[in-house]
């Protein structure tokens, strides 16, 4: 440890007993029988340290939370890619994965290996690990591959995880571990391959849809609360409501026959990836805006000009051109992209 400030001899020690406490805690929650010896040096002297598992009550072996709460603030990262990927998935969330640097150990009772994943990505019920394998020596990387092989022995399919491997060591890994790989390079990591990884391998959203149908009551009550004081339903009041994380699966949920009887009964009519909005409200804002246009030369009008009365007379939270889109009327000229222009192309009533 020479070589290392106070400070950082402190944090250190800080996240080895963090680790410490959650290997303990691991065991104790298999119900493994265990013992271990720690040697620990101070002042020049050492040490030894052991205990067996009858010696451990449960409730000792969590942190005091203001600690946890006190380490959580200032994650520290062992490389730039860790941080890199941590700082995507926290602030974008994508497709409600949320990230946790350093989640628990995964333990394998039957070998006595011990697996600390970089991250894990949980969403609903579903939790996976992710370890990125990046600049390392030739011994850390057969042992990491060692430990990767016995991981996917004797923990699979119940651990699932991901590898987001350095490109400049795709030979050494170019066999098949039996667990999905990204490979990153210098010029930065691919975050869109990881979340089709997670979207096609570990989504839980086919689970997510066959409970629709049992929460028919529940959702019909959450959209008429939804519609108490307005006539529309936003993209994201229909992502809460039916648990979803994307335009496709919303788009699955609302075929669903009895979201589409919930939906008939409210008089919404859904304008794919916009809103559901009530179906007088539709047809009074088609009718409104057509009258906007002259009725003799079929005249052009700002874009802008539109897009103000929309928001004083409707206030729907989209876009205009998206509802222009849907009702197929109306053509938007782009020649003058700082002002656009739109004709009615329809025949009027």
């Amino acid at each position: 440890m020479m070589g290392l400030s106070k400070k950082k001899f402190h944090n250190y020690g800080e996240r080895l007993s963090i680790i410490f406490h959650q290997i303990i805690r691991s065991l104790l929650k298999s119900k493994n029988e265990f013992n271990f010896e720690i040697k620990v040096l101070h002042r020049d002297r050492s040490y030894l340290v052991s205990s067996e598992v009858n010696e451990f009550p449960l409730q000792a072996t969590y942190l005091k939370p203001e600690f946890v709460e006190k380490f959580d603030e200032k994650p520290v990262f062992d490389s730039l890619v860790e941080e890199k990927f941590f700082n995507f998935f926290e602030k974008e969330v994508p497709k409600g994965w949320e990230v946790v640097h350093e989640p628990e150990p995964i333990i394998v009772p039957e070998t006595g290996t011990l697996f600390i994943p970089d991250f894990a990505l949980m969403r609903s019920n579903v939790k996976v690990y992710l370890e990125i394998i990046g600049f390392w020596t030739e011994r850390y990387k057969k042992k990491k591959r060692e430990k990767l092989r016995i991981l996917k022995e004797y923990t699979s399919p119940t651990i699932k995880l991901i590898l987001l491997i350095d490109k400049k060591y795709k030979d050494f890994f170019k066999e098949d571990l039996g667990f999905p790989t990204v490979f990153y390079s210098s010029k930065g990591i691919k975050s869109i391959e990881i979340l089709n990884i997670l979207e096609k391998s570990f989504s839980d959203f086919s689970n997510r849809l066959k409970l629709i149908t049992n929460q028919t009551n529940e959702i019909a009550k959450k959209i008429e609360n939804a519609l108490e004081n307005k006539k529309y339903l936003s993209m994201e009041e229909l992502f809460s409501i039916l648990n979803c994380y994307s335009a496709e699966e919303l788009q699955k949920c609302l075929e669903v026959p009895a979201i589409v009887e919930i939906l008939s009964q409210n008089e919404l009519i859904c304008i794919p990836h916009l809103l559901c909005l009530k179906k007088a409200t539709l047809i009074q804002f088609r009718e409104s805006l057509i009258s906007l246009f002259s009725k003799d030369d079929k005249g052009e009008l700002q874009l802008k000009f539109i897009e103000n009365w929309m928001k004083q007379n409707y206030d729907f939270p989209i876009k205009l051109t998206g509802i222009l889109d849907y009702f197929g009327e109306f053509e938007v000229n782009w020649k003058s992209i700082h002002n656009p222009t739109v004709k009615y192309v329809g025949e009027h009533d």
